[in-house]
């Protein structure tokens, strides 16, 4: 038996931003998909319990299957083509991640599906083909991803990204006295389509927001530096005025609104939406003394809750015997 595990992923600040060369800087949650790998002798059967579906992929890897299994049939394709051998196995998927929650579920699932079935098959994989074979799943599902959700799920830790430019690693400073909620609007979205309603409205109005979207660069500086620095008191204001930016080129919701006010009423120190926005999850960094207060204060607004931290281990892989 092999499992294996990947992180979660949000964006603290840049969204939408980053889609016109300006820094964005995310980080990998420890909230994790599964994927556990057992012996069987029949092809290669998927099991989702999260989204409900089980799937046979033949060994020869043809025939017609299912959209959600196509992700899948990519990455043994490439496993193959690269490492030349496939093996029958059952695959049991499960993840704590909410689907379409703008928290890379389905990068963060491929990860942890990729790491494990290269283990069962012996093939030691760096961390860099890991990402390689995410990258290509991706593709599958977003069409031409930034890249930013494979790479984060499968390192872990936070990271500085600009378009074109690649990612840059920080060394982050921790803190215990300071902690990460992360509330689950449920409100499930396209980030494709926003992404293109935020372009729209930059075409109409290229010189009204050109001068946002360079004040969102030199934020995305200012917070990779407090981050490093320790100083989460900085960060937190550098979140508010980031989900000021994100209201100003409408993707924030009603909902989104309320967590964020409420959530700074009880003692947050920032919150913001992460990802896309119209939905999806919001981030909220508070002092830990504060943290309780602060769940209480959202709970009325979210469909889940997460209390988590920075994930500074991406995948991890364990082998074990079940008896």
């Amino acid at each position: 038996m092999i499992e294996a595990s990947a992180p979660s992923k949000v964006i603290i600040v840049g969204e939408h931003f980053v889609v016109k060369g300006q820094p964005a800087i995310a980080a990998a949650l420890d909230v994790r998909s599964k994927a556990r790998i057992e012996e069987n002798l029949k092809g290669i059967i998927i099991r989702s319990i999260n989204l409900n579906f089980e799937v046979m992929i033949p060994m020869e890897l043809s025939g017609s299957l299912p959209k959600e299994a196509e992700p899948f049939r990519r990455i043994l394709k490439t496993m193959s083509e690269r490492y030349g051998k496939l093996r029958p196995a059952k695959i049991t998927l499960e993840s704590e991640i909410p689907v379409g929650s703008g928290m890379g579920s389905s990068a963060s699932t491929f990860a942890a599906f990729t790491a494990a079935y290269s283990k069962y098959l012996g093939v030691e994989l760096s961390l860099d083909e890991v990402n390689e074979i995410v990258y290509e799943a991706e593709c599958v599902v977003h069409g031409k991803p930034s890249g930013i959700d494979n790479t984060i799920v499968t390192y872990g830790g936070v990271i500085a990204y600009r378009k074109g430019e690649g990612f840059l690693r920080l060394n982050v400073k921790i803190n215990q006295d300071y902690a990460w909620l992360v509330a689950d609007t449920g409100v499930r979205r396209s980030t494709g389509d926003l992404v293109r309603r935020v372009l729209d409205l930059y075409d109409k109005y290229e010189e009204v927001l050109m001068p946002l979207y360079h004040a969102a660069g030199h934020l995305a500086i200012e917070a990779a530096k407090a981050l490093e620095q320790g100083d989460y008191e900085k960060l937190g204001e550098l979140m508010n005025i980031n989900q000021g930016m994100l209201e100003a080129i409408g993707v924030s919701t009603l909902q989104i609104s309320e967590i964020v006010y409420k959530a700074k009423e009880a003692g947050a120190l920032g919150a913001k939406l992460t990802g896309a926005g119209g939905g999806g999850a919001v981030l909220i960094l508070a002092k830990r003394g504060d943290l309780n207060e602060v769940e209480e204060a959202i709970k009325p607004y979210t469909a889940k809750i997460f209390k988590t931290r920075i994930a500074h281990t991406g995948i991890r892989v364990k082998e074990f015997n079940e008896r």
